[in-house]
């Protein structure tokens, strides 16, 4: 977490989008209820034990593959990977690299991204 936020302090515009002009559709919290309530759950059994991690999916062609066959995992929310989270924004390349190492993770390549197409 030190490394995280090592980043967005070095970043004068990295950030969960300007407070004061932003409008999003609901809250954080407002969004966990709207899941409860319609009993939607992210943390699929099955891809939790291929990724050993929440909120990942594995990266399989689903015509040819299992989810167990996959190379590689990619995760489910964009980055803080947390469902309902609002995600980060103004995020050089280079910073988006920094925070998957700070994470213990990677950017996907061109050729793992296109298994899903």
């Amino acid at each position: 977490m030190q490394r995280i936020r090592a980043i967005f302090a070095s970043s004068p515009i990295i950030g969960q989008c300007n407070p004061a002009i932003t409008v999003h559709p609901d809250t954080p919290e407002g969004c966990q209820t709207k899941l409860h309530n319609a009993g939607v759950e992210y943390n699929n059994p099955r891809f939790l034990s291929v990724c050993r991690a929440p909120y990942m999916a594995p990266l399989y062609n689903p015509r040819k593959q299992q989810p167990e066959e996959a190379a590689a995992c990619i995760d489910q929310f964009e980055f803080p990977d947390i469902p309902c989270a609002y995600p980060v924004v103004w995020v050089k390349a280079t910073e988006a690299a920094q925070l998957c190492e700070a994470e213990g993770k990677r950017m996907c390549d061109a050729n793992e991204c296109r298994c899903l197409i």
